[in-house]
């Protein structure tokens, strides 16, 4: 944040004020006068000055709202009046319309805690726009069609780059799956950590089938995904669209690794689904001995 601070001859005072807090807070700032006897026929100096840095901050007296170096200073800022700040510590010296046209600060606190707000958005813009660039190096588009296409790919980097640039963790394609449910139906276990290191629900269920990530993982029979998503709070009691649990997609998917890593994180072999049939039933009817046992020793006398 590259701060320029106008001052007149009667707010040096406050500039001096201003100054102390400023350098406590570290925020490093370039004082300028604000020019007396000016014309807009020796524009260019003062140009330069506004131009040479991202943030503004005036300090002036109720008799300097005319002075025309302020008038042209101000109808430059304007258009970035999110980065333009107007000390305002004399009860309403501002004249009504530069409210709206301004961020006005009552007092010295408000005015530096609002830099110290805006130096930490504007950090994060600049290394949001960073990402991008490298982005762009890559030779990839920085669009929500080419993060879901570095995911389904399991490029780690990009997928990073693309998630420091700003793109939400939790973004859904069209069919309404998830990045997360993406990287683990294409059997992708860094980019899923990526993801949720990041803060991606671990829980969030797909509109294609309904099922959250734990379930597409069983489905597939990854079981260093089950794990994973265990690990990080993934609901062991979700169930699909057709009314089966992560066990029962593990059992249908012949993965007995799977089942029993369910099993003993403590999935339920006892939930039907919307045809009646558990976990157990299905294991019965597919051959599954292994996991049988294992929820025969778990649940005495229920099988």
């Amino acid at each position: 944040m590259d701060l320029l601070i106008v001052y007149s001859e009667t707010t040096k005072t406050s500039l001096l004020s201003l100054s102390t807090l400023l350098e406590e807070k570290s925020i490093r700032f370039h004082p300028m006068p604000l020019p007396e006897d000016w014309t807009i026929g020796v524009s260019e100096d003062l140009l330069h000055y506004l131009k040479d840095h991202t943030h503004w901050v005036f300090l002036l007296s109720d008799t300097d709202f005319a002075n025309p170096a302020f008038l042209f200073s101000a109808g430059y800022c304007i258009a970035l009046q999110e980065r333009c700040y107007l000390l305002d510590d004399s009860s309403g010296s501002v004249p009504g319309y530069w409210k709206n046209l301004m961020n006005i600060c009552p007092d010295f606190p408000a005015l530096v805690q609002a830099l110290e707000v805006e130096r930490e958005r504007w950090l994060l813009f600049l290394s949001r726009l960073e990402a991008k660039g490298k982005i762009v190096d890559r030779g990839l588009e920085v669009s929500n069609t080419a993060f879901l296409e570095s995911i389904e790919k399991g490029d780690t980097a990009s997928c990073e780059l693309f998630l420091d640039a700003g793109f939400s963790p939790d973004l859904t394609n069209k069919k309404g799956v998830s990045l997360l449910g993406l990287a683990v139906r294409s059997l992708h276990l860094g980019v899923t950590r990526l993801l949720l290191d990041r803060g991606a629900d671990v829980n969030l269920c797909s509109r294609d089938r309904e099922n959250s990530p734990l379930m597409d993982a069983a489905a597939e029979g990854a079981d260093d995904l089950v794990r994973e998503l265990i690990q990080r709070g993934a609901n062991l009691e979700g169930l699909s669209r057709n009314g089966q649990n992560a066990l029962v997609l593990a059992i249908g998917k012949g993965s007995e690794a799977v089942a029993s890593t369910l099993l003993l994180a403590g999935a339920d072999p006892f939930v039907a689904d919307k045809l009646g049939m558990n976990a157990c039933q299905y294991a019965q009817l597919l051959g599954r001995k292994e996991f049988l046992s294992q929820v025969a020793e778990r649940y005495p006398g229920r099988l």
